[in-house]
C-alpha cells in the first residue's frame, strides 16, 4: 500500500508540476519500485530555482487554491524555500503521528496544548500584531511568542501556564530547558496537568531529556519532522526514532546511490501526502542511517546541529529562533530573493548576518538589513551591532556537515 502511495505521488507531480516534467523528461509514468529508483534526486536549491514551477498548476487555480496554505522554511538548515500545503493534505499528513500520540503518551487533539511560534499568518500573508501570548477560540491552545525572550518574559509565560494548565507543550528542546531551568532555579509548583512534552528541530541529549522529565513531572517524546512533509520519524516510548511509513518514503544515499541498512549517508523523503508542492527523492540536509528489525523501519540521526543560544549583555540566553521573523518578513516583502542565511555571534553585541542571494540581488544587501532590523523584536539586542554580508553561496560546516542558521563563538553562549 505505501508502494502504491509513493508510485501515485509520482505520477501526480510529474503530470502536473512543470520541474518534475523537465526533471523526469517526456511521457513518463512510473509503474513499480524500480522505475522509481530510477529517477533523479532533488535538493532545496533545485526547489528555489524553480519557485512556483515546483508547485502543482493544479493548486495554484480555482477551486484548490482555496485549499492552498504557503510555508516558508528558514529554519535549522539555514536555506530558505516557499511551499504550499492543502489543508486536507495538510491533515491527512499528521494522522500516524496523533495516533502515535494517543497510543503511546495518551494524547489527544481535544487536549489542552502550548507551543511557541515565531510568525502567525492569517491565510497565506503574515499579520503582525505583537502579540506575546496567543489563545485559540476554544480555549485549547496557548502559543507564545519566541520573540522578545528575556527572563521576565520566561516568568510571564511561565505563569500564564499555570493559569491555562496545559496537558501537553511542543516546542524545540532549548524552549524546553529554559523552563525546566527557570522551575528547578526558582522553585515554582509544577503545571498540574501537564504530562508530555514534545520536542524537535534541535538535537536532544538524554542528560535534558532527563531534566525536562523530572523537573517538569512528565514524558519527553523526540520528532523528527520539516515543513515539506511534516512528520517523518517519531520515537515510541522508547528513544528510537520510528519512520511514519504512512507519510514518508526515506532513503539514505551516499555517493549518488542509494545505500543498505545500517550505512550512513545523506537523508532523503518522498512525501507520500503533500500535493500542493510534491517532494520526491528530495535532500533534507540531515545525515543518517536506517534500521530495520522486523516490521519496524527506524532512522538514526548523524551529526545533528546542537542546541545554541544568544547571550545577550544582561546576562539572558535567547533562543535562536528570534531571527526566524525577520528572515520571513524579508520573503514577504521582497519575494525570495535569500537562498540561504547564517548568524554568529562574534561577541557580546556583536553579529556577522550572511545571506547567500540570487546574483541579480545581490545589490539588495541594505533594504535586506533594514527589514532585519526593523522585524527583529528584541529589546535586549538593542545595542548590539550588526555586520551584514551578501554573497553567492554558504556552505556546510565541517564539524556537521549542515549549515547551522546560528552559531554562537561567545564563551558561555552555548547550552
Amino acid at each position: 500500500m505505501e508502494n502504491q502511495a509513493l508510485i501515485d505521488i509520482v505520477n501526480y507531480a510529474y503530470k502536473n508540476v512543470p520541474m518534475y516534467k523537465e526533471l523526469f523528461g517526456e511521457n513518463i509514468t512510473i509503474s513499480s519500485m524500480e522505475e522509481f529508483k530510477k529517477l533523479p534526486f532533488t535538493n532545496k536549491e533545485m526547489y528555489t530555482k524553480y519557485d512556483k514551477k515546483a508547485m502543482s498548476q493544479e493548486h495554484l487555480n480555482y477551486p484548490l487554491t482555496d485549499q492552498l496554505r504557503m510555508r516558508r522554511t528558514s529554519g535549522s538548515s539555514g536555506i530558505c524555500l516557499n511551499l504550499g500545503w492543502n489543508h486536507a493534505d495538510d491533515t491527512h499528513s499528521l494522522m500516524e503521528l496523533w495516533l502515535i500520540r494517543k497510543k503511546y503518551y495518551g494524547i489527544t487533539p481535544a487536549d489542552k496544548c502550548c507551543y511557541f511560534y515565531t510568525t502567525t499568518y492569517y491565510g497565506n500573508t503574515i499579520i503582525e500584531d505583537d502579540e506575546e501570548v496567543r489563545k485559540s477560540y476554544d480555549n485549547r491552545s496557548l502559543g507564545f511568542n519566541k520573540c522578545g525572550f528575556t527572563k521576565e518574559r520566561l516568568v510571564k509565560i511561565y505563569k500564564d501556564m499555570l493559569e491555562f494548565d496545559p496537558k501537553y507543550i511542543i516546542t524545540q528542546p532549548s524552549i524546553a530547558i529554559l523552563l525546566a531551568d527557570y522551575v528547578a532555579e526558582e522553585d515554582v509548583e509544577p503545571l498540574k496537568s501537564l504530562t508530555y512534552v514534545e520536542v524537535s528541530g534541535e538535537l536532544l541529549l538524554e542528560s535534558d531529556r532527563t531534566k525536562i522529565e523530572t523537573v517538569l513531572q512528565c514524558k519527553v517524546g523526540n520528532q523528527y519532522g520539516c515543513n515539506e512533509a511534516n512528520s517523518i520519524a517519531m520515537e515510541q516510548g522508547d528513544h528510537r526514532f520510528h519512520i511514519n511509513k504512512s507519510n514518508v518514503y526515506v532513503e539514505i544515499v551516499k555517493d549518488g546511490n542509494v545505500v543498505p541498512y545500517g550505512e550512513i549517508g545523506d537523508i532523503y523523503i518522498t512525501s507520500l501526502h503533500n500535493h500542493a508542492t510534491p517532494f520526491i527523492r528530495y535532500q533534507l540536509g540531515d545525515q543518517g542511517k536506517l534500521i530495520r528489525e522486523g516490521d519496524e523501519l527506524y532512522i538514526e540521526l548523524e551529526k545533528a546541529r546542537c542546541t545554541q543560544f544568544i547571550l545577550d549583555e544582561f546576562g539572558n540566553k535567547i533562543p535562536a529562533y528570534i531571527f526566524l521573523r525577520p528572515i520571513e518578513h524579508i520573503s514577504e516583502q521582497l519575494g525570495n530573493i535569500i537562498k540561504q542565511f547564517q548568524i554568529i555571534q562574534t561577541d557580546i553585541n556583536q553579529f556577522s548576518v550572511k545571506f547567500a542571494l540570487h546574483p541579480k540581488y545581490i545589490g539588495w544587501k541594505d533594504a535586506i538589513a533594514e527589514i532585519f532590523t526593523e522585524y527583529l523584536k528584541q529589546d535586549t539586542l538593542k545595542n548590539a551591532t550588526w555586520k551584514f554580508e551578501a554573497c553567492e553561496h554558504l556552505f556546510p560546516e565541517d564539524t556537521t556537515g549542515k549549515l547551522s542558521y546560528f552559531y554562537n563563538e561567545v564563551s558561555g553562549g552555548y547550552k
